[in-house]
């Protein structure tokens, strides 16, 4: 019978996450990961998972929410996430790694490698949907610019708070906003220069 824990201690796990850095910013590769398994775990899917499927599926939102990288290395967090406690991996010694500490791809990919969270994890995720969307939105905080959470909880399959979609939509408004005042006050200069006079209308979207 698996130890149980509680849920001070899943907040600790999880606010305690190690997260490489890489030119002053933070990877976003170990918090991807843990927001699309908690995603599995409100919905009750299987605990372990191949890294075929990680690889494509986190793979997508490594891509999206991820600095520039001409390679996704999904193969980082779903090795590494096991060493912050709260995730396990089925047959891992039969993943050599490099020499760096990295696993072999091939190897991950074997029949019965499995990943995921820990039991104890899980069952804690699982059975309490609202400490399972308070890690998720705990995780958001710590790792993504304020203005991208709606857009991760909802790549990642998670239900935003309807204040993160707010939030979210009020940047979009604003960021377009002052766009348009500057395509603008660059077409008026541009009408100056030319002894045009350009009536021109600004709304806010």
């Amino acid at each position: 019978m698996p130890r149980s824990i509680d849920a001070n201690e899943v907040r600790g796990l999880f606010k305690q996450l190690h997260v490489r850095r890489s030119s002053g910013q933070r990877a976003p590769n170990k918090p991807l990961l843990a927001l699309w398994s908690i995603r599995r775990c409100i919905e009750g899917q299987r605990r372990l998972v191949p890294f075929a499927l990680v690889d494509k599926e986190v793979g997508e939102l490594i891509r999206e929410f991820g600095p520039p990288r001409a390679h996704i290395h999904a193969e980082y967090p779903f090795w590494r996430l096991k060493s912050d406690g709260i995730w396990e991996i089925e047959s891992a010694t039969n993943v050599r790694l490099t020499v760096s500490g990295n696993p072999y791809i091939e190897d991950l990919c074997k029949p019965g490698v499995l990943g995921g969270f820990s039991v104890a994890i899980y069952h804690a995720l699982r059975n309490d949907k609202a400490l399972a969307e308070e890690v998720a939105y705990s995780l958001l905080k710590a790792h993504f610019p304020s203005t991208h959470h709606a857009d991760v909880l909802d790549a990642a399959g998670i239900a935003p708070k309807l204040e993160l979609v707010r939030e979210s939509l009020s940047y979009r408004r604003d960021s377009r906003f002052r766009r348009i005042v500057l395509e603008t006050y660059k077409e008026l200069q541009l009408d100056q220069d030319t002894g045009h006079r350009s009536t021109l209308e600004l709304t806010s979207p």
